[in-house]
């Protein structure tokens, strides 16, 4: 996988290899971007900032819970 590999592909091909999806599966944005971090410096491509990361990853129809204030 070369360095010049396209943000939505590195996405896609990071989502196959390292996470488990389905409507009744959660995590936290940071454990996402270490996930992805450690798999993209092992395939030898420059991992994206985390803002970048969480970016991609939503337009792929994933979305972060965020903050929830206490009731």
């Amino acid at each position: 996988m070369s360095n010049t590999m396209g943000r939505p592909q590195q996405i896609r091909q990071f989502i196959a290899d390292c996470c488990v999806t389905g409507p009744e599966y959660r995590c936290k944005p940071a454990e996402i971007y270490s996930s992805y971090f450690e798999w993209s410096t092992q395939k030898g491509t420059t991992p994206m900032s985390p803002p970048q990361l969480m970016t991609l990853i939503s337009q792929r129809g994933y979305r972060s819970e965020g903050k929830r204030e206490a009731t």
